[in-house]
């Protein structure tokens, strides 16, 4: 046995796993993420993974929040500006290409969260878009921001596309 081969620590192999996962959840959505797939992909045996994330829920509420991470951190980073309404445009349009570009965890952070509660990083993202509530005050919202993120939501899970606005245009 080679005294040189070093071993994989907890905090490596669950960074493999969820990198794994991720590319997974990426290709083949959420039932391409089986323990058995994700262990394999990350070349760790099942039991790891087990260990680190419980069960798959917890496995697929941790590539969740992997997921999330980056995006947060370009959303908590956003500057604000003079300009509220652009603001949370920016922030608005942080969101959708979260979504666009990662549509399976989209749907497993804000769509179909478990029962009861949405995962933490989610919750947080929009609660960013809720402190946009400046704009609500120099009144050029037509509705609290409560509210319009909520029609948001609603929109976007009806998947209804948006059609061009020649009100955006302004």
């Amino acid at each position: 046995m080679d005294g040189d081969k070093s071993r994989t620590t907890g905090a490596e192999a669950a960074e493999k796993v969820l990198e794994a996962a991720a590319r997974l959840l990426s290709s083949g959505g959420v039932d391409a993420v089986s323990t058995r797939a994700v262990a394999a992909a990350a070349g760790v045996q099942p039991p790891t993974i087990y260990r680190q994330f419980g069960d798959k829920q917890g496995l697929l509420d941790a590539v969740t929040g992997f997921l999330l991470h980056s995006y947060l951190q370009n959303k908590r980073g956003a500057v604000v500006t003079d300009d509220p309404v652009q603001d949370f445009r920016d922030s608005w349009d942080l969101h959708v290409d979260f979504g666009l570009t990662n549509p399976d965890c989209y749907i497993l952070a804000y769509v179909q969260p478990s029962p009861g509660r949405m995962p933490p990083l989610a919750r947080e993202s929009l609660e960013i878009l809720h402190q946009l509530d400046r704009a609500n005050r120099r009144s050029r919202l037509a509705s609290d921001e409560r509210q319009a993120s909520r029609r948001v939501r609603a929109w976007r899970r009806s998947g209804l596309r948006a059609e061009p606005d020649s009100r955006a245009a302004r």
